[in-house]
């Protein structure tokens, strides 16, 4: 860790980013060295509010909370040996240095806003009111936040950086435990809730203070389940996600069909997202046949899931695009698009790509107007119902309302997918918010995989419910067991 952080403090010098404009999954690097993006040497203060707000921009750009694999909704063929699939009926095989992009990116987001808030304490920021002043720290608190829950959810115990830790290119980090983490987390959601507006003017990309209540509410959620299994945590998520719904500030988009549209990315559901741009040349969506017709893609599916697991309900159509569109394939084999007529079958993710992209504009490069939802009220709607539940001990009303509210959207006037009932054991409202959760978000962000390791529903063998640390920090950090 020590030399790593050397390399990015010391051998870079800063490249500011003009806007918000990172959206998801870029994996081309191979160390925390390389292509230091947006990063502020140890020496460099920021002075002036344009510049720690630069600052920010270049933290969030870095962020990269995405795992890239699908345990049970999308086949991909990166993450194992070359003759297994890795999902249904083979082990997953991670390599030591898989999921290299989300360690890298964190640390390097993490030196941009501990920065931010050590120049803001130390009165280097000038130009700025006191309530700027305030909001800037909240933006960064939150956003360190989010790269730790990140990390702790991959990783386990990680090395804690903060503003006032010791100078890490001259003193050598040993991992933090997992609680302690945790109790950063929180107290960093906590600042910015009380430091955040409710709103920022039609500004868009940047966190408020009921985005940070919402992923507060998750990070209680996820203590209060596997590993930590902090039961309390119910009623602290139950009641932050009841705060957001009774604000009336948020809904659902009413038709499923709309919820990925673009018009839609910054509608009432959308409360915070990776804001795309069309500068943003390195995260065009891609749709590709699923591998079990001889493709393989971040949009390729496995076809029981598409097909079989999927309720069949106008969801499913938005979500996922069952029927191949006639359009090209990129001459230059960057994004590719199947052939309608070469596969008899070839599911791939609708969220992000086609039909709510227009596929000759992601052929062309020409645009990227997607954002990719970070949260999104329906989230925060399960995340209210499973911690309810559980902290009644039974599912109450309001939870009954807040899962059903998602099914009913999902089943438009056609679907069949059952409602809740109060009738329904503690255990049984659960599984079918988890199953829920695992329709609602899937593709978006780790979602179902990261619900997986919490609520111990690995069934697949897996080298480890943690992702391994890079090799160089292993060396001096430790590694996770089953590498």
């Amino acid at each position: 860790m020590k030399n790593n952080i050397k390399h990015i403090l010391q051998r870079y010098s800063i490249r500011m980013m003009p806007l918000i404009a990172f959206c998801f999954m870029v994996s081309c690097e191979t160390s925390l060295v390389e292509n230091p993006l947006g990063i502020v040497g140890e020496v460099n203060f920021y002075t002036n509010k344009g510049e720690a707000e630069s600052g920010l921009i270049g933290a969030m750009s870095q962020m990269n909370i995405d795992v890239a694999l699908g345990p049970d909704d999308i086949k991909k063929n990166g993450y194992t040996d070359l003759n297994n699939d890795g999902i249904r009926d083979a082990p997953i095989v991670l390599g030591t240095d898989y999921g290299i992009v989300n360690w890298q990116r964190s640390y390097k987001s993490l030196t941009n806003v501990n920065n931010v808030i050590r120049s803001v304490n130390a009165g280097k920021v000038q130009g700025a009111s006191e309530d700027e002043l305030s909001e800037i720290v909240g933006q960064a608190k939150f956003i360190r936040a989010l790269n730790y829950f990140n990390l702790v959810r991959l990783y386990g115990a990680v090395p804690l950086i903060l503003e006032n830790s010791p100078n890490p290119v001259t003193n050598l980090y040993t991992r933090t435990p997992v609680e302690e983490v945790y109790s950063q987390i929180t107290s960093d959601l906590e600042d910015a809730v009380n430091k955040l507006p409710d709103s920022w003017n039609d500004t868009p990309g940047r966190p408020t203070s009921w985005v940070a209540r919402g992923i507060l509410s998750k990070v209680y959620l996820t203590m209060a389940t596997a590993p930590m299994k902090q039961t309390t945590n119910y009623a602290k998520a139950a009641s932050l996600a009841k705060e957001i719904i009774e604000s009336n500030k948020f809904a659902l988009i009413p038709d499923v069909a709309d919820v990925f549209k673009i018009e839609s990315k910054r509608a009432s559901e959308m409360m915070f997202a990776f804001e795309a741009t069309t500068d943003d040349a390195g995260g065009i969506p891609n749709g590709l046949a699923s591998k079990n017709s001889g493709g393989y893609s971040d949009g390729a599916l496995d076809t029981t899931f598409a097909a079989y697991e999927f309720p069949d309900q106008p969801r499913r159509e938005a979500y996922i695009q069952l029927v191949i569109p006639d359009v090209l394939a990129d001459p230059g084999n960057i994004i590719m698009i199947p052939w309608k007529e070469a596969f008899e079958y070839a599911p791939i993710v609708a969220k992000f790509n086609y039909p709510y992209v227009d596929p000759q504009d992601i052929l062309a490069k020409a645009v990227y107007p997607m954002n990719v939802p970070i949260l999104r009220y329906a989230e925060v709607l399960l995340i209210y119902a499973e911690s309810a539940n559980r902290e009644n001990g039974s599912p109450t009303q309001e939870a009954v309302d807040a899962i059903n509210e998602v099914i009913n959207r999902a089943n438009g006037i056609s679907g069949t997918e059952p409602l809740a009932t109060t009738g329904l054991t503690m255990q049984a409202f659960e599984d079918m918010v988890i199953r829920e959760r695992k329709f609602e978000l899937c593709f978006e962000l780790g979602s179902r995989w990261y619900d997986m390791i919490r609520k111990e529903l690995t069934q697949y063998h897996v080298t480890s419910d943690l992702f391994p640390i890079p090799e160089f920090d292993a060396n001096l950090l430790g590694q996770n067991p089953g590498y």
